[in-house]
């Protein structure tokens, strides 16, 4: 059977699910806080090796300094207010998605923090804002290849621990495709971030969004439906706990790889 990276250095960063022709691997939570590791389905698994080849921890991709920074945000007033960063990440999805490409981000759904595929300006939104917590990557992968191989230039946005599994995955340098990893603070697990929102609703309610931001304020706002009516809890940053374990670096709340 395959040896993949130890719990200690894996990323999570689903290469190796994606790559496996037979499906024979899943990410899965595991341990207390739910952070997500390959398991491999022994029964499927026919040893090709594929995945082990992938991986980025242990086939470590080559890194080369910045040669020059720059510091940049949205011209526009409302889309600059509108966003937790500046805008600049959707200032390069408008960009690429004029030029006829698709953008990968991450979006908040419900109490679901994925990355998803967006070709349409009207969708930018959907990515906007921060997100204080690992997205689940699914098979994505393998849609950033298919774009890649019609020839559709394709920006990636995400941590610097996705965007080396996509270059692990892929195995080569693709001329149309704009990798944006972010500074990375650390990754606490989805199942700990809904541990805590579910302690903060009632009964019965529906999470529809989480703003870890709410625009450029420090409010963490969440939109929740009852049965008739919709309500929306703020919290003022520096008073969740979630936030405030996050931002004071409490080391057993991230991936040990972090």
């Amino acid at each position: 059977m395959p040896t993949l990276a130890q719990k200690n250095t894996c990323t999570a960063c689903a290469a190796c699910m994606n790559t496996c022709g037979k499906d024979a691997i899943k990410m899965k939570p595991q341990g207390r806080l739910g952070h997500l590791y390959p398991l491999i389905d022994i029964e499927r698994c026919v040893e090709c090796g594929m995945c082990e080849k992938v991986c980025p921890v242990l086939n470590p991709i080559s890194l080369n300094s910045p040669q020059t920074a720059y510091a940049g945000w949205a011209k526009s007033e409302e889309e600059n207010k509108k966003s937790t960063s500046g805008g600049a990440a959707s200032v390069l999805s408008r960009k690429v998605i004029k030029e006829g490409g698709v953008v990968y981000g991450c979006a908040n759904i419900g109490m679901e923090v994925m990355h998803m595929r967006i070709e349409k300006e009207d969708d930018i939104d959907i990515l906007r804002g921060s997100k204080y917590v690992q997205s689940t990557m699914g098979l994505i992968m393998k849609q950033i290849k298919q774009d890649l191989v019609t020839g559709r230039q394709v920006l990636f946005l995400g941590s610097p621990c996705q965007c080396a599994g996509i270059r692990g995955f892929l195995r080569k340098s693709c001329e149309n495709l704009i990798l944006v990893d972010l500074i990375c603070h650390g990754v606490p697990s989805l199942q700990l971030l809904q541990e805590h929102v579910n302690s903060m609703i009632e009964k019965g309610q529906t999470v529809k969004h989480i703003y870890f931001r709410d625009g450029n304020s420090y409010e963490f706002s969440l939109i929740v439906k009852n049965t008739e009516e919709e309500e929306i809890y703020r919290s003022n940053l520096w008073k969740q706990r979630y936030h405030d374990a996050y931002y004071n670096i409490i080391l057993p709340l991230f991936r040990t790889s972090c």
